[in-house]
C-alpha cells in the first residue's frame, strides 16, 4: 500500500512539474509577441534617427538598444546582418536606432559618442554602431570612456574631427539628446533591450533566435497589408 501511494505522489509530482514547464514556456512566448507600444506619443520623433534604407520603405525597424548590453552585441553580430540582407536591402523595410542606455553611467557615454557620430558624420554612423559592439567590453567594466570611444571612431574610419568629437563629448554637448531618447523609450513602454518597433509593435527580441524574430516582423508586416 505504501509503495503505490509513494509512486502516486511521484506521478503526481512529475505531473505537477512538467504542467508548471509548459506553463513557463507559454508565458514566455506571450511575452515575447508583438505588442502594440503605449499610445499618445507622436513617432515623428523618429524621423530625425540614423536610417539605413529607403525612408520611404513600407515597414520601419526600429532597435532601442544600448551600446554596452551584451544582448545588444549579440544582435548586432547575428541577427542585424539578416535583417539588412533580408528587409533592408530588398526594400521592404528601414531600419532606426534609438537610445535605451540604462547600464550604468558610460551606457550614456557611448550613446552620446553614437549621437555626435551621427549629427556630424551620419553616413558613418552604422560603421561607428557595428564597431562599438564589436569591441565592446564586459558590462561590469566601465569601458566606454571617451578616450576609447573616439578610437573605436578612428577604427571605423569615421569622418569627423577626432579631437572635436573628444572636446564635445567632455563638455557634455549631447546629453539632452540622449536624455530625451531615453525618456521618449520609457514613453513607449520599452523595459529591456535590445526591442524591436516595428511599425508601432514592440518585439522583445532577449532569448529569441532570427527565425522567431523573422516570424513576428512578418506578422506585423502581414497585418499592416490586410487592413489596406
Amino acid at each position: 500500500m505504501k509503495r503505490k501511494v509513494k509512486a502516486v505522489v511521484i506521478s503526481v509530482s512529475f505531473l505537477l512539474v512538467f504542467c508548471l514547464m509548459v506553463a513557463m514556456v507559454y508565458a514566455n512566448s506571450e511575452d515575447n509577441q508583438p505588442k502594440a507600444v503605449k499610445s499618445g506619443l507622436s513617432f515623428d520623433y523618429f524621423d530625425n534617427q540614423p536610417v539605413l534604407g529607403k525612408k520611404d520603405a513600407p515597414a520601419t525597424i526600429i532597435e532601442f538598444g544600448d551600446f554596452k548590453c551584451p544582448g545588444c552585441k549579440h544582435f548586432a553580430s547575428d541577427i542585424y546582418p539578416r535583417l539588412i540582407k533580408e528587409y533592408i536591402n530588398t526594400g521592404k523595410a528601414n531600419f532606426k536606432f534609438v537610445n535605451f542606455p540604462f547600464i550604468g553611467p558610460d551606457s550614456l557615454t557611448a550613446a552620446e559618442a553614437g549621437e555626435y557620430v551621427a549629427k556630424n558624420s551620419p553616413e558613418d554612423f552604422w560603421a561607428y554602431y557595428e564597431q562599438i559592439y564589436n569591441l565592446q567590453k564586459d558590462e561590469s567594466e566601465n569601458w566606454a570612456t571617451i578616450a576609447y570611444l573616439v578610437e573605436i571612431a578612428k577604427i571605423a574610419k569615421v569622418k569627423v574631427d577626432y579631437n572635436e568629437m573628444e572636446r564635445s563629448l567632455k563638455a557634455g554637448e549631447f546629453d539632452e539628446t540622449v536624455n530625451k531618447d531615453l525618456n521618449f523609450s520609457r514613453g513607449l513602454g520599452i523595459r529591456q533591450t535590445p526591442t524591436l518597433v516595428v511599425n508601432g509593435m514592440a518585439i522583445e527580441t532577449g532569448g529569441l533566435d532570427y527565425e522567431q524574430i523573422r516570424i513576428a516582423i512578418n506578422d506585423v508586416i502581414n497585418k499592416k497589408e490586410e487592413k489596406k
